[in-house]
């Protein structure tokens, strides 16, 4: 969880309180033993404190991977992240990044939910605004590939899969190249 490096503009100053209580939470989550209830309890009380709609989006993004990486609370898991889905989607095109981030995890909940086809929907429409960070871009296309493969659709599973590699590949990424070319072997 990164939390004020990549994400805010100077401009946001009355967003300095739930900053800092994102760092508390990140402090607890990192934590030697982690402490995730008290993390989820500084999310929490960012939503007490003055904050603009981006930083309220993030910090349900954050509360939501807490959530789902750290308790069996699944269904508030997914609904922070809709809240973040949705917030960041009207926050507009600064915070597609985040975007598709949030589609990304939104599509793990959903996956381990088994309900596949609005967030086949979701990745397909985000993957044409993901193509500008692609490591992100690498992480949705493994996923709407493991759903077609949950979906038994194959073929379009080994498609998105080899359209990775040749991505990766024109982008002189070796790595993910190589991590897409493996996912493709698998599927013979």
């Amino acid at each position: 969880m990164s939390v004020v490096d990549n994400y805010l503009p100077e401009r946001y100053l009355f967003d300095q309180a739930a900053i800092l209580l994102l760092e508390g939470a990140e402090f607890f989550r990192s934590h030697n033993p982690p402490k995730y209830k008290m993390a989820i309890k500084c999310l929490k009380a960012c939503f007490k404190t003055l904050m603009t709609h981006e930083m309220a989006s993030f910090v349900n993004f954050q509360i939501g991977k807490l959530y789902f990486y750290y308790t069996k609370n699944i269904e508030l898991a997914r609904h922070h992240l809709e809240q973040a889905y949705h917030g960041m989607k009207e926050a507009g095109a600064e915070y597609t990044k985040y975007r598709v981030e949030i589609a990304c995890s939104i599509a793990e909940v959903y996956m381990q939910l088994k309900i596949l086809e609005p967030v086949k929907q979701l990745l397909r429409k985000e993957s044409a605004h993901s193509r500008d960070f692609p490591l992100i871009h690498a992480r949705l296309l493994f996923l709407l590939a493991e759903i077609h493969g949950a979906m038994n659709d194959w073929n379009n599973a080994s498609e998105i899969v080899e359209a990775g590699a040749s991505l990766f590949s024109q982008l002189g990424d070796p790595a993910l190249e190589c991590y897409f070319r493996l996912s493709s072997a698998m599927f013979w």
